[in-house]
């Protein structure tokens, strides 16, 4: 499963959003504008989880919620991982692979690229970087 696809979809699992994945996996990949934020942004408007876009530069990471997404400039495939903060430090969990870890918030602003999004169980916001 591509990686944006698979992030959101693990991400929106551990907010405890239920959705029929290969459904969601499939709309997206249908989307003219595929793959981009915009073809997962008007995938998740389909099954009715609110979205949006917003600009966020790094000295605002400390005000994401303690769990999102983020595009990292990384060496992986994938660039797009969840991040869950907890006591000042950041975890970044890959789907495609068992190389979690765990950085400082400077590391993170070091790799922070240009996208990230996060949300609850009502709206999904996807953040883009100024």
């Amino acid at each position: 499963m591509p990686d944006i696809i698979q992030t959101t979809i693990g991400y929106l699992a551990t907010q405890k959003i239920k959705i029929d994945k290969n459904e969601f996996a499939f709309l997206c990949k249908s989307h003219p504008d595929y793959p981009s934020l915009l073809a997962v942004s008007d995938t998740l408007k389909f099954f009715r989880i609110n979205n949006g876009v917003l600009f966020v530069s790094s000295p605002e990471i400390e005000l994401l919620p303690n769990v999102f997404i983020a595009k990292l400039n990384t060496e992986r495939p994938n660039p797009f991982s969840q991040i869950v903060k907890k006591n000042k430090l950041y975890n970044i969990k890959n789907k495609d692979s068992n190389n979690d870890r765990t950085i400082s918030l400077e590391g993170l602003t070091s790799i922070w690229q240009d996208v990230g999004y996060y949300g609850d169980s009502c709206p999904l916001r996807i953040l883009v970087k100024r």
